[in-house]
């Protein structure tokens, strides 16, 4: 990371419907503090900083925890009153304005403590408190660089809030979190592997002993996917995932320990990232061809994709790696100079396997077309003879009268079709 730009400039670039709400939080006496991932991407000079911004609330005189609710009500109120249908009330007393050009999150500090013996992302029981200092208020956050705050007062002027020295580890590239109650959050784990892929940080030594401290026990497969996605990098998450579980000996639950050997998915020759779920199936199916269909069946369930569409590219791709490409063009120019006829392809085990991608090919027709630049090498001058053979292959109608002639029964009419499609007719 550069230079990191004047702390001066944030309050000038905030789009004025951000300001409208600061005003309105101003008017009844309450400090606005922006924190979290928008001073976050500020400091790291990111252009859409702004996007989502979380706003912490306080009373700006000492005051009772029962006199914050009457003013917090009264927020509540006027906010709803200026932006109607964009307003909406979350729990925590947190109040969210939502537009299309970015989102806004008021919300009271609070404290949240953790039950004994829970693993999850929501064990945790939250009190809301008047008064807070800065430290305690932001302890709850993960990371130091998500616990750097900048107050927007209402004479327009800012004030850097830092009370764990976000600022400093992000210029160091450092995940560093912000207290020992890091590893009772299991989704926390998942976010410093985003975080460490995404924007190529890294994390001390001493977070060892907090990572020791991990039970994943509980953990889903939807944040396991969210946070999977959010990195942009879904092959080199699930091999960190899997490595840190294993060398910490954090347990799992049963359904994604059984797919642990996601981490042996090779990174795309070409370098791309996989970027996307379906791209991560793709890839797995192509780089992987040997897993059995039950395994299939659980990575299915565990990144959401259908198992028909696992199982017909697992195939596709087992169906290229057998296919000989110079005896297939030897019999496509038979075919084509109609030199074999109908009843010698059928003992050709090579027709056989060009009609079997034939039909696993067409069921998965859109895959191929959008993903094909993540097809190994080892495979992709096969996949491009196939491409080719189908494209030049003319689509026919073969008439009953004709099948009855020369094919007895139905499934040699479909190879009837296919011959005729190859020889052109």
């Amino acid at each position: 990371m550069g230079k990191s730009p004047n702390i001066s400039s944030f309050k000038e670039n905030l789009p004025q419907r951000v300001n409208d709400i600061l005003s309105i939080a101003h008017s009844l006496e309450i400090r606005t503090i922006i924190v979290g991932g928008a001073t976050r991407d500020f400091f790291m000079g990111k252009s859409d900083w702004y996007r989502d911004i979380d706003v912490e609330i306080r009373p700006k005189a000492v005051i009772s925890d029962q006199q914050w609710e009457k003013i917090l009500s009264k927020l509540e109120q006027k906010i709803s009153i200026r932006f109607g249908a964009e307003f909406e009330k979350l729990e925590f007393e947190i109040i969210r304005v939502k537009h299309s050009q970015n989102e806004v999150e008021l919300s009271p500090a609070r404290v949240e403590k953790f039950r004994e013996g829970e693993f999850g992302h929501k064990n945790f029981d939250a009190e809301i408190r008047a008064e807070l200092s800065d430290q305690m208020a932001f302890k709850r956050r993960d990371f130091t660089f998500n616990a750097i705050g900048i107050e927007i007062k209402e004479d327009g002027s800012t004030l850097l809030i830092d009370p764990f020295g976000g600022l400093g580890d992000l210029q160091k590239r450092t995940i560093r979190p912000c207290s020992d109650d890091f590893s009772k959050d299991p989704v926390r784990f998942l976010r410093m592997i985003r975080f460490a892929i995404k924007e190529n940080l890294n994390y001390p030594d001493e977070c060892d002993q907090l990572l020791k401290r991990f039970n994943l026990k509980n953990l889903s497969t939807y944040y396991l996917l969210e946070e999977a996605t959010k990195s942009k990098d879904l092959v080199n998450f699930f091999y960190i995932f899997y490595k840190l579980t294993y060398d910490f000996e954090i347990p799992l639950p049963a359904q994604i320990m059984e797919v642990s050997f996601l981490r042996n998915i090779p990174r795309a020759t070409n370098e791309k990232k996989i970027d996307t779920i379906d791209s991560f199936g793709f890839h797995m199916a192509s780089s992987l061809s040997h897993i059995s269909s039950t395994h299939l069946q659980v990575v299915a369930k565990v990144i959401g994709v259908k198992v028909k569409v696992l199982l017909n590219l697992r195939s596709y791709f087992q169906h290229l790696a057998d296919l000989d490409i110079d005896q297939s063009k030897l019999l496509l120019e038979k075919i084509r100079q109609k030199k074999i006829e109908f009843d010698e392809i059928l003992k050709e085990d090579t027709f056989h396997q060009l009609h079997q991608l034939k039909g696993v090919s067409k069921s998965i027709s859109s895959y191929l077309e959008k993903y094909s630049s993540l097809i190994p090498d080892a495979l992709l001058q096969t996949h491009k003879f196939w491409m080719e053979t189908m494209a030049s292959a003319k689509d026919v109608e073969v008439s009953l009268e004709e099948a009855t002639l020369e094919a007895s029964d139905q499934v040699n009419r479909k190879y009837l079709k296919f011959y005729c499609q190859l020889r052109g007719e």
